[in-house]
C-alpha cells in the first residue's frame, strides 16, 4: 500500500482514523479546551504517526478575520430574493463586512459541495437558505468553525445535538392558514391550492396550513384543485392551464408563492378567466411585483428582509461573542389585502 505524502495529511484524515470530528482535531491541535485528555492523547499520537504537518500559512490566515460573510441562496430568479439580497448587502457593509454569494439552484449536491469548500474558513460566517436541509448538510455544518445561520423560510428547525447553528424562519403554516381563512371569510367554499414540491419541509408546512383552515371551517378539500410540485412562474402557469381545462373551476385559489400566482394570472388571461370576477387569488411573499399586477395581488408578507437582517446580526453577534447561545427566531406572517380577492 502506498503511503500518503506528508503534505497531504489533513485534520480530516486524523479525524477519520480516531473516530472524531474534524472540529475536535482542530481544537486539539490548536490547544483549545473542551477536549477530553484521552481523546487529546489519541489525536496527538495519531497526528505524529501519520506525519501530520500543520499548514502555517493557513493557520495564519485562520487566525485573522476575512471580514467576509456568505449568503447561500437556493434560487435567484424569484422576486422574493430581491429584498433578501439587497438587505444582506446593506447589513454586511454597514457592519464592516463584505458580502459574498453562492447559488445552488436547490440542488443538494451543490449545497454539500459549497459547505465542504467552506471547511477551509474562507469566510467569517454563513447564512444558508434551502428548501430541504438534510442530515448530510448538518453533519458538515457541525464541523465548521464559524457561525452559521440556517433558514428554510418555514418554522421548522432541524434539531441536532450540538446546537451548532442559529435558525431564523417564518411561520408559513400560519401564513397559508390566514390567507385561506381570508378567502373563506369572503364567502368562498370551493378553494384550490397550488404549492411547493412534495420533498420539501416548506411544502408540508404550507399545505398543512391550507388543509387545517378548510377543516376548521368544515369545508372539503377537492383533490382535483390541489396541485403541488414547484414554486416558480412556469409551474404556476402550467397549474393554471390544468385547472382551466379540468372541469369546474374553484372560486378561489391559494398560491404558496407570489411567483406561482403570477403564472396563474398568465394562464387565466390566456383562457379568458377573470380575476377576481371568476376566481379570487391570494399569494405568499408580498414581493414588489404584487402591486404591479392587474389586479393587484393580495399576498402574505413573510418579512424576508427582516429575516436576512436578523440572520446577519446573529452572525456578527456570534463573532463578537463566540460562546453566546444559538437562537431560534420565528417571524409571524401578515396578510396584505389588495384587489385579487375582490375585497377592494
Amino acid at each position: 500500500m502506498a503511503l500518503k505524502k506528508l503534505s497531504k495529511v489533513t485534520i480530516y484524515d486524523i479525524a477519520e482514523k480516531v473516530g472524531v470530528s474534524g472540529a475536535t482535531v482542530s481544537r486539539t491541535l490548536n490547544n483549545k479546551e473542551y477536549v477530553s485528555p484521552d481523546i487529546r492523547r489519541q489525536i496527538l499520537n495519531t497526528a505524529e504517526e501519520m506525519g501530520y504537518t500543520p499548514n502555517l500559512a493557513a493557520r495564519s490566515l485562520k487566525s485573522s478575520r476575512t471580514n467576509q460573510i456568505m449568503l447561500c441562496l437556493n434560487a435567484t430568479r424569484d422576486y422574493f430574493y430581491f429584498d433578501v439580497i439587497e438587505t444582506f448587502v446593506r447589513s454586511t457593509t454597514t457592519n464592516g463586512y463584505s458580502a459574498l454569494f453562492n447559488y445552488t439552484n436547490d440542488v443538494e449536491a451543490e449545497e454539500l459541495k459549497m459547505l465542504n469548500n467552506l471547511r477551509n474558513n474562507f469566510v467569517d460566517g454563513l447564512i444558508m437558505i434551502s428548501l430541504n436541509f438534510t442530515q448530510k448538510h448538518l453533519n458538515i455544518i457541525d464541523e465548521l468553525d464559524y457561525p452559521v445561520v440556517l433558514s428554510s423560510i418555514s418554522s421548522r428547525r432541524f434539531h441536532i445535538s450540538s446546537e451548532k447553528y442559529n435558525y431564523v424562519g417564518v411561520d408559513t403554516e400560519k401564513g397559508i392558514y390566514i390567507s385561506t381563512s381570508h378567502l373563506i371569510k369572503l364567502g368562498h367554499e370551493k378553494i384550490g391550492y397550488v404549492g411547493l414540491p412534495f420533498r420539501t419541509v416548506d411544502w408540508d408546512e404550507r399545505l398543512k396550513g391550507f388543509q387545517t383552515a378548510m377543516e376548521d371551517n368544515n369545508l372539503p378539500v377537492c383533490d382535483d384543485w390541489v396541485i403541488v410540485g414547484g414554486y416558480d412562474e412556469e409551474f404556476g402557469y402550467q397549474a393554471g392551464i390544468k385547472l382551466a381545462g379540468a372541469g369546474p373551476l374553484p372560486t378561489a385559489i391559494c398560491a404558496s408563492t407570489d411567483m406561482i400566482a403570477i403564472g396563474i394570472y398568465k394562464a387565466f388571461e390566456e383562457k379568458g378567466i377573470h380575476i377576481p370576477g371568476d376566481v379570487a387569488i391570494v399569494g405568499m411573499d408580498n414581493t414588489d411585483i404584487c402591486s404591479l399586477l392587474k389586479p393587484k395581488l393580495t399576498s402574505v408578507s413573510l418579512n424576508q428582509a427582516e429575516i436576512v437582517k436578523t440572520a446577519t446580526e446573529l452572525i456578527i453577534n456570534k463573532l463578537n461573542n463566540p460562546r453566546g447561545p444559538c437562537r431560534d427566531i420565528i417571524f409571524q406572517p401578515e396578510l396584505i389585502v389588495r384587489e385579487s380577492c375582490g375585497s377592494k
